[in-house]
């Protein structure tokens, strides 16, 4: 069975189009603190939400929130392109499938970019001598470091008041 609907719909609400401007679809509930949209699928299927620029080829799912029944993982997509991952443990995988941590970046350009809240904070709580580790590694592909390579660079920046980038110090490793 299929309901085609030429229009605007609302439910819970008869006038879908006060909401946010291009609203095709507005679910409303005055009478409760709670709205959701329960998507429901086969143990071992997919569902997820797809937005589209067109109709054919990858135009009909550029984007999508998609989650993956048989693996319970979320899978977010932009331009077509997977983006980030949260598998069934709770990591999150940017560019990579496969996080190896809680948080993992995987980049082929080699930068992750940290702004405005200029610090990044370690905290390791253990009864243990354990302490926080930043890791600075190298791989070279087909090969072993050789003796000269730079292993890391710890760099601090700052602004010269036109906008250029000044080098204030610099370690390596």
């Amino acid at each position: 069975n299929r309901a085609i609907i030429m229009g605007d719909v609302g439910i819970g609400t008869a006038t879908p189009s006060n909401y946010y401007t291009g609203t095709k679809l507005a679910l409303n509930n005055d009478s409760d603190c709670s709205t959701f949209i329960s998507i429901n699928a086969d143990p071992d299927c997919q569902s997820g939400i797809y937005f589209a620029d067109g109709t054919a080829g990858a135009a009909a799912y550029v984007g999508q929130i998609d989650y993956n029944h048989g693996n319970n993982r979320m899978t977010f997509v932009t331009n077509a392109t997977a983006a980030m991952y949260i598998d069934n443990a709770g990591c999150v995988g940017i560019g990579t499938s496969t996080p190896s941590s809680i948080f993992d970046i995987t980049t082929t350009n080699g930068a992750v970019n940290v702004e405005d809240y200029a610090q990044v904070f370690l905290n390791r709580t253990t009864a243990d001598n354990a302490n926080p580790e930043i890791k600075l590694e190298k791989n070279r592909s087909g090969g072993v470091i050789t003796t000269g390579d730079y292993l890391g660079v710890v760099s601090a920046w700052g602004h010269d008041g036109t906008q250029q980038e000044v080098l204030g110090a610099s370690i390596g490793f």
